[in-house]
């Protein structure tokens, strides 16, 4: 650590001399930078004495203020020809791990409004992504050793999640591919640990059992792979600093080095593909939740449930029903159609099947036939009624039949979409190229359809025979 800076409790002296032999590459760097001539790069301008003391001013007393970001913002797309001096400085100032957290996020707010403006007309502007493409890994993983400092949980919780809309928003801008931004991410959220250090201490935290395979791949391949990887994904991924030890020889070290970073990668991926399907049942269960309650309560919801004209206060008297003129035969034609067993009482011995057509040797019954029979039907209207009830039922029964298989088919294409998607989760888990989990979906999914008709047709065959 620099000076008399307190250092984190848990590190040990092994993570001590990593810092210091971490902070004096970056002198070494600083000094190397100094006596480059740099001037035929785009953006390799060197900075004079007094804009190099105006740009120490501005990172020295930026706030998290718009008007303070915007000026820090200005002066350093003013000066994109100088951008790679620029670059190294703020990556400098945001890696120092006794600099207080308010401050970093206001030094990384002004790196995000330099992203967000490289697209611009400035000469050289687009040297600035360049430059922090290659250098955010590092500072986004001295941010978390920064956060480790902090004694108050709450600060720690909140920067954390300013951190993590921050990455939204870069991944709303297209700055940089998905994959990088996630690593940035887990440097953050996760942190990096030392899985030998945990290991001696009896912690299998970081090794669960689903990233064994990995593991054992990653330690078979040559150290030069794991560095593209980790480039790849937004970690550290430069081991120039690294020397071999008494246990390790320098590949079997930065093996190690590489694997603790592609380590915190994988976690967080895992955790956030486990709150995905985590989300994706909640929502399921949620759905058919409602869909069940709605055609419970789809009888009491206040509407009219017969399809009928409706029975006057006057008409439910308790007296018998006058069956002499045709208007009172269809009222109690209705009244038969939504209430048979009421109906019923009113006619003594003849129920209400007997108005509706049905045979029954009741006197009361075969008054009731002749009366609404096509013979002694005087009132063509009535024909009318009967032809109409009849279509309103075979609509009634169309549209109920059309509703069953409108709900079946949802139900299939949900259960089809939880396989495929208890499928993706699978195959991301073992590392599979996305497009290659695409089409292995699109496969599943093509066949579960297939076998879903298959069987469809095999129960119109059986019905039609």
């Amino acid at each position: 650590a620099r000076g008399n800076a307190v250092l984190p409790a848990h590190w040990t002296q092994e993570d001590i001399d990593e810092e210091r032999e971490r902070q004096r590459l970056e002198e070494r760097a600083t000094q190397e930078r100094q006596k480059r001539d740099r001037r035929s790069v785009a953006g390799g301008k060197r900075l004079s004495d007094e804009d190099w003391s105006l740009l120490e001013q501005l990172l020295r007393n930026v706030s998290s203020t718009r008007a303070s970001i915007m000026e820090t913002m200005v002066f350093c797309l003013d000066k994109s020809e100088w951008a790679m001096e620029i670059a190294e400085t703020i990556t400098e100032s945001l890696t120092i791990a006794e600099t207080e957290i308010p401050l970093k996020v206001a030094r990384l707010l002004v790196v995000s409004d330099i992203l967000h403006n490289t697209t611009s007309s400035r000469q050289a502007a687009w040297t600035y992504r360049r430059e922090f493409e290659k250098s955010l890994p590092d500072i986004f993983e001295q941010f978390e050793i920064g956060l480790q400092r902090s004694e108050s949980k709450l600060q720690v919780a909140q920067t954390k999640e300013q951190i993590v809309r921050l990455l939204k928003v870069w991944e709303d801008w297209g700055l940089f591919a998905p994959q990088y931004l996630r690593g940035l991410e887990a440097a953050v959220i996760i942190g990096v640990r030392r899985l030998r250090l945990l290991s001696s201490k009896g912690d299998l935290s970081r090794e669960p059992s689903w990233l064994e395979p990995k593991l054992v791949d990653w330690r078979r391949q040559h150290f030069s792979q794991l560095e593209k990887m980790c480039r790849t994904r937004g970690l550290r991924c430069s081991t120039g600093h690294l020397e071999p030890t008494k246990v390790l020889s320098l590949e079997e070290a930065r093996k190690e080095w590489l694997i603790d970073r592609l380590v915190t990668y994988e976690l967080l991926a895992y955790e956030k593909e486990q709150a995905r399907l985590q989300q994706a049942k909640e929502d399921a269960a949620n759905k058919l939740s409602r869909r069940k309650s709605k055609y419970a309560m789809e009888d009491i919801d206040g509407e009219d449930c017969g399809d009928g004209f409706p029975m006057d206060e006057a008409e439910l008297d308790g007296e018998p029903i006058d069956l002499s003129t045709p208007g009172d035969i269809y009222n109690a034609v209705e009244l038969a159609k939504q209430a048979p067993e009421a109906f019923a009482s009113y006619l003594g011995t003849a129920g209400a099947g007997a108005v509706l057509g049905v045979v029954n040797h009741s006197p009361s019954a075969e008054e009731v036939l002749r009366v609404i029979s096509p013979e002694a039907a005087d009132d063509k209207e009535m024909l009318d009624v009967h032809q109409s009830s009849a279509n309103e039922a075979d609509e009634t029964e169309a549209s109920q039949t059309e509703a069953k298989s409108s709900e079946a088919r949802n139900n299939l294409l949900r259960d089809i979409e939880l396989e495929v998607m208890e499928l993706r989760a699978s195959l991301e888990l073992k590392g599979v190229h996305r497009d290659a989990i695409q089409d292995a979906c699109n496969k599943k999914r093509k066949e579960m359809m297939k076998e879903h008709q298959a069987k469809s047709d095999g129960k119109k065959a059986v019905l039609q025979s």
